[in-house]
């Protein structure tokens, strides 16, 4: 098994998990427990096919309440935020 290193400090990291925060508009998306590469001062890499995934089901969730939204009307000066977890 190759070790890596934190490219920001150098320590190793070791498989974990951790949240990505997205803020599309006035949304907050904020995904759970993704699967990621942690190093001993906190920082979070997650690879190439994570992201793109999160990525399609942010831009999903926010599609989604978007046409939503279009038929319930809301006061736009409240921000919208999702959580979802796994």
């Amino acid at each position: 098994m190759k070790h890596f290193k934190c490219p920001e400090c150098g320590l190793p990291v070791a498989e974990g998990f951790t949240d990505l925060a997205y803020e599309v508009s006035d949304t907050t998306v904020t995904l759970r427990n993704v699967p990621a590469m942690i190093c001993a001062n906190g920082h979070s890499y997650v690879d190439g096919y994570v992201a793109e995934n999160a990525n399609r089901l942010v831009d999903r969730v926010v599609e989604d309440l978007t046409s939503f939204a279009k038929k319930m009307p809301r006061s736009s000066s409240t921000p919208r935020q999702i959580m979802i977890a796994t």
